[in-house]
């Protein structure tokens, strides 16, 4: 239905063996060989490399000093944390929107755990507020328990 209303592509995330068998067997007995432009996935990690670059995409490079210019002094970042371009530039780098649909929870809530302690770590670069990916990932392990009555440290 997708390629005969014109889409260019079709992606489809299926999280089951059987169903991505039975789209591609029906997809094959209608198209007989199904085009480039559909794509049945698997795994969300691929999904997401899929369109890590769509959602992400890489600034262009900066130019340095020319060689005219006498160079600035750098300030000095902390020895302890990342660079704030290394932050930015980083594809795992969520605004708090997408960090709380990744997470599964409202911006809102998100926003809620941030001020009052027990969110996930958090990156402050002025106003801005970005989660890395890995961080956002260290929170969900965290927080994995077998049962209800599980206490853990909070």
């Amino acid at each position: 239905k997708d390629v005969d209303a014109g889409f260019d592509s079709v992606v489809s995330l299926l999280d089951d063996p059987r169903s991505i068998e039975r789209v591609e067997e029906r997809l094959s007995k209608v198209l007989g060989e199904p085009p480039r432009s559909i794509l049945i996935m698997g795994d969300i990690r691929d999904f997401a490399a899929l369109l890590s670059p769509l959602l992400f995409p890489q600034p262009p490079p900066l130019a340095g000093p020319s060689q005219d210019e006498e160079p600035r002094r750098r300030r000095r970042r902390p020895a302890n944390g990342p660079s704030l371009q290394s932050v930015l530039a980083d594809p795992g780098a969520l605004s708090t929107p997408l960090a709380a649909n990744y997470v599964g929870l409202s911006p809102a809530t998100l926003e809620t755990l941030r001020v009052r302690g027990g969110g996930p770590t958090f990156v402050k670069l002025g106003r801005r507020v970005v989660y890395r990916r890995e961080d956002l990932d260290a929170w969900l392990e965290d927080a994995r328990r077998v049962s209800t009555s599980d206490e853990r440290d909070r």
